[in-house]
């Protein structure tokens, strides 16, 4: 099977957002996105969305299918060592579909500051 080559924005918020690119040209359906820089003692929110950007078969112009976004909240460990707790994160598995919904894309034109 073909699989189409795909990106995903993951975008992290804490007293600020950050969203990064990852583009994914590999033969698989399944991606794993590492994500570094975090303080601890701090809560996250974290937004996944998978999205294929194509050429429409009927116009020729650029289509781009995106995914319902998946909404994560974490809080980081406070990075003390105790011995009478134990952490365990649980990660699961999310199914990203690039069905759910389509967005044409239209240039944006931008004035001019003289």
């Amino acid at each position: 099977m073909q699989m189409t080559p795909h990106s995903y924005n993951v975008t992290t918020c804490a007293s600020s957002c950050a969203t990064l690119l990852y583009s994914y040209t590999n033969g698989s359906a399944f991606m794993n996105v590492s994500i570094g820089n975090l303080t601890s003692a701090t809560e996250y929110s974290i937004r996944i969305a998978a999205f294929v950007v194509r050429r429409d078969s009927v116009t020729g112009g650029r289509t781009t299918l995106q995914s319902n976004p998946t909404d994560l909240q974490v809080k980081t460990d406070d990075g003390y060592d105790d011995d009478d707790v134990e952490s365990v994160h649980d990660v699961s598995s999310v199914e990203l579909s690039t069905e759910d919904a389509t967005i044409d894309l239209i240039p944006e034109k931008t004035r001019g500051i003289s």
